[in-house]
């Protein structure tokens, strides 16, 4: 996106400067980066490369000067008989101070907002008061509460749920800096309960609430915060002057804003985290502290709790407690491990690295494309090698937006003034964008291009492993096979999941019903997903109520891709913890079934819940860059769930995970019989081989078909054109078509019509057509029945497929079978006889016997009538019927020329009705139909080499 914006700001600055001279091209890159460097823009936009610099300087071992005690869950459940129900009596936090002096702490912290006045104060106050290491308590700035600002610690709260005013002031220790400034200000702030406070002691606070990025992550901490004219530190600053009062430590490198920098930790990095059940159980005497002295004499103590939902904080290296995140500043800020702010001469020097193509431009006195491109690329190396030392000697990761901008920007404006100097480039893309303009109409067209394209070679790839499957292989090599055709269904899954999205966005959905096995459907979806989750050490669960029905009807397809879309999402969203998806049929809507997808994932925010449906939405902007994905899963999902009939429904917990419910109409379905074995087919094929026709013009589909069935008692004849398919069916008949769509001469559909008229007319049995295609549309399958097929199968096809349709169509009764020989239309031949396609002799007369050139003419007519029929229908869609016109005349011109008097007669009919020069294009209907009949059998005749036999 900024260097789009960049690119625009350059133009638009190159229009209004001086577009003809080289010194805009610098002055324009100078402008963008300028803008982006002063701007939130630079932030926002280096955010990904900063995050990636911030991992690697991120710590990769914990730290040894801070330990942290968790109130987890567990340490609630197991602290209950002692203590009761959570809030625990502050009496409990006095013991294991008492406890943590005891054993040697350094200081102690408790990250837990003590806001309200408990049983057990005076208790803790009197603790806080006696001798030895320093305790402070959280403190919380809060905002307005429309602000919803983002909380750091277990004890962080909105505004909203903390009291309107805060106690009096208590006496504090003072400031570890005379000036903490500058700070980030905030409306109010909540203090502990004054019942808290030590009577003859100053009370040491640290704020524990921090704002976040805009896209939610914690990446800098402001060290000092400002509520009505006074300073508090953070809570990891105020700890860190109790652990060392007499020796402050070094003031770290701020930002701007007072902000410390940071790079925190992988989980496997993070400072010790141990149960708080096992301190309090120590300090009441009834578990031994001798190992708790090891872990924490010496060290910082932070004492906080995960089991509340607002403790979870979110960094570059994922979700982290916020007490975790307290201790890890605080190990930063007493080894120096912060990270540096991109120094203001650190961004110049990469500033002018971005400038390097423009100045070269201006240098040149001339745009050169080529040589700016060289120029980046080498000003992108200097810049990486920069960035790499400072990373590594200064521990300062620096954002790249501007000087990227900068560079975009100039090599923006260096091609529009070269594009402006050459008008052939002009006219190239007014071209461009007329084809993009006609690219919307041809949508369709290009759908199904692309689904033949793809599946014809696929039909190889999973033919040629099937034949290998059948073969003697070793277990090695099966192994191989078997990954193979693993491999390529999945592809083939694949591009059907695409062609679909692009259906569904045309608007052009449909939808398959039929009766399928759902048990079988979701142990092979939770078996396809179970290794994406394996590799994220996640569990992924199937869950099949008692009386879930097996047969079911409805449209599978679109039932598993909606389901593998929230799978999907489930598992890529989730780091811990595992999946489930649970599916039992709904009693209050009988023939309604329910399917719930849980995790334990990040969750989404209440206030983004409708938002993730849209397409290309997600619920944060930080979870494209952290998760990658396009935001169509939902959106897809919920399309095809309500044209289904069904509904879908969410339910999430910020931290905790999230469920989502599809319900959907699927009555029950009596089983699809399964397909044939090669045994039975062997045993139903007739004793005497059976006839089979495969017009088909690609080799590798022939070799594919041919193996496949030749273990079968069949004769197959091949045909490389659908006009010598056609011209083999009118000779004899035969016990089996299959009949390629996409073939040259005349389409599969063509030929199967042909046929059908044949039949008719001529009172012969009807031959079974099975359509081989790679046009796997719902459509495609319509159009196969409607021009007379009997059945349809899509590339790939198998071997199983293939037998079956063998023993379906193929076994009629044998009394019925006309003998090949006699089985031809003798009236048809009789007919050809009499009145000739083609008209040969004479029309070689008519060029003074030159056979040659009659040859020429026909090879010439052959391709122009072949593709006849796809013009005249384009130029009839045109607002000039002028074109339409001209074809025809073509049409009955060249016709005469080869001697073809039929179609010459048909074409000049048709002629006659478009009356050309009028406003609007009427071509007579039966006059185009007697054109479509005569044109099919010259191509038969051309293609079966006549005009070479001419005398």
């Amino acid at each position: 996106m900024v260097v789009v914006v960049a690119a625009a700001v350059a133009v638009a600055a190159l229009k209004r400067l001086a577009p003809q001279r080289p010194w805009g091209v610098l002055l324009a890159a100078l402008l963008v980066g300028l803008l982006v460097q002063f701007t939130p823009l630079n932030q926002s936009a280096s955010r990904a490369l900063q995050d990636a610099q911030l991992r690697h300087l991120a710590p990769s071992t914990a730290a040894t000067d801070a330990v942290v005690f968790d109130i987890d869950d567990a340490s609630l459940a197991a602290l209950k008989p002692h203590f009761g129900a959570w809030p625990f009596k502050r009496d409990v936090y006095a013991l294991a101070i008492d406890l943590l002096r005891d054993l040697g702490a350094r200081a102690i912290a408790i990250d837990l907002l003590l806001a309200d006045s408990q049983p057990g104060d005076a208790a803790l106050a009197q603790a806080l008061a006696r001798q030895g290491a320093a305790v402070v308590l959280a403190a919380a700035g809060l905002g307005h509460a429309a602000d919803d600002a983002a909380a750091l610690g277990a004890g962080s709260v909105s505004a909203a749920s903390l009291p309107a005013s805060s106690p009096t002031s208590p006496p504090t220790s003072p400031p570890t800096s005379p000036a903490p400034a500058p700070a980030y200000r905030w409306p109010t702030i909540a203090l502990p309960a004054a019942s808290v406070w030590p009577a003859n002691a100053p009370l040491r606070l640290g704020v524990i609430t921090s704002p976040l990025d805009d896209d939610g992550v914690l990446r800098r901490l402001p060290l000092w915060h400002e509520v009505g004219g006074r300073h508090w530190p953070l809570l990891s600053l105020a700890v860190a002057d109790a652990a060392a009062p007499s020796a402050p430590l070094p003031p770290p490198l701020l930002d701007a804003q007072g902000r410390l920098h940071l790079a925190f930790p992988a989980r496997q990095a993070w400072p010790p985290v141990r149960a708080f059940s096992e301190l309090a159980l120590a300090a009441l005497g009834q578990q031994d502290s001798t190992a708790l002295r090891a872990a924490v004499q010496g060290r910082a103590v932070f004492i906080g709790s995960s089991a509340l939902l607002a403790d979870a904080v979110m960094t570059v290296n994922g979700q982290a407690s916020g007490t975790v995140a307290l201790a890890q500043t605080y190990s930063a800020l007493q080894s120096g491990t912060w990270v540096r702010p991109p120094a203001a001469w650190a961004s110049a020097a990469l500033l002018l690295l971005g400038l390097l193509p423009a100045g070269a431009t201006v240098w040149r006195g001339r745009p050169a494309p080529r040589q700016d491109l060289a120029l980046a690329a080498l000003a992108l190396l200097l810049g990486a090698g920069l960035s790499l030392a400072w990373l590594s000697s200064l521990r300062m990761a620096m954002p790249w937006a501007a000087p990227l901008a900068a560079m975009a920007a100039g090599l923006a404006a260096s091609l529009f003034i070269h594009q402006r100097q050459q008008q052939t480039a002009q006219r190239a893309l007014a071209h461009a964008l007329a084809v993009a303009a006609e690219a919307g109409k041809a949508k369709s067209q290009f759908l199904a291009n692309v689904s033949h394209e793809i599946r014809t070679p696929l039909n190889a790839l999973l033919g040629v492993a099937e034949l290998l499957a059948s073969s003697p292989l070793s277990a090695q090599q099966q192994r191989h096979v078997q990954v193979f055709r693993d491999a390529g269904q999945a592809l083939h899954s694949l591009i059907n999941d695409l062609l679909d999205l692009s259906k569904i966005e045309a608007g052009h959905f449909e939808l398959d019903l039929a009766a399928f096995s759902l048990h079988q459907l979701l142990e092979r979806m939770a078996a396809l997903m179970q290794p994406r989750a394996q590799e994220k050490g996640l569990s992924l669960k199937l869950e099949l109520a008692a009386g879930l029905p097996d047969g079911v009807r409805g449209d599978r397809k679109r039932l598993e891709q909606g389901l593998l879309n929230l799978l999907g999402n489930a598992i890529k969203f989730t780091t811990q913890g595992g999946v489930r998806l649970h599916a039992w049929p709904d009693d209050s809507e009988p023939g309604t079934l329910c399917f719930e997808v849980a995790d334990t994932g990040i969750g989404i925010a209440s206030s983004k819940l409708d938002a993730i449906f849209e397409p290309f939405a997600q619920a944060d902007g930080s979870v494209t860059r952290h998760y990658g994905g396009t935001g169509l899963g939902l959106a897809i999902t919920r399309n095809v769930v309500q044209r289904m009939g069904g509904s879908v429904q969410v339910r999430s917990n910020p931290g905790v995970g999230s469920v989502f419910t599809l319900r959907l109409p699927l009555p029950s379905g009596e089983l699809p019989a399964a397909e044939p074995s090669h045994q039975a087919v062997a045993a139903a094929l007739a004793q005497q081989p059976l006839s089979v026709l495969l017009a088909e013009d690609n080799e590798v589909n022939v070799y594919i078909f041919s193996a496949m069935v030749q273990a079968q008692p069949i004769r197959l004849d091949l045909a490389a054109n659908g006009l010598l398919a056609l011209d083999m069916l009118r000779r004899r008949r035969y016990d089996l078509a299959f009949i390629d769509i996409q073939m040259p001469g005349l389409d599969g559909l063509g030929v199967t019509r042909e046929l059908r008229q044949l039949e008719a007319r001529s009172g012969r049995l009807r031959t079974p057509v099975v359509a081989l295609t790679a046009n796997a549309f719902a459509s495609d399958v319509q159009d196969s029945h409607d021009a007379g097929c009997d059945h349809h199968l899509p590339k790939p096809v198998s071997q199983a497929q293939l037998l079956g349709a063998l023993a379906q169509f193929a076994l009629v009764d044998p009394l019925a079978q006309v003998d090949a020989a006699g089985c031809g239309d003798g009236s048809s031949h009789t007919a050809a006889a009499a009145a000739p396609v083609l008209d040969k002799a004479a029309a070689v007369q008519r060029m003074g016997g030159d056979a040659a050139l009659y040859r020429r003419i026909a090879e010439h007519a052959a391709v122009f009538i072949e593709s006849w029929a796809g013009s005249f229908d384009a130029a009839c869609a045109e607002p000039n019927p002028d074109r339409a016109w001209r074809l025809a005349h073509d049409l009955k011109g060249i016709a005469g020329t080869l001697g073809a008097p039929a179609l010459a007669q048909a074409a000049a009919a048709l002629e006659a009705s478009l009356h050309p020069g009028t406003a609007a294009l009427a071509p007579d209907t039966a006059a185009l139909v007697q054109v479509h009949e005569a044109i099919v059998p010259v191509l038969v005749a051309l293609s079966q080499g006549a005009s070479q036999a001419a005398p």
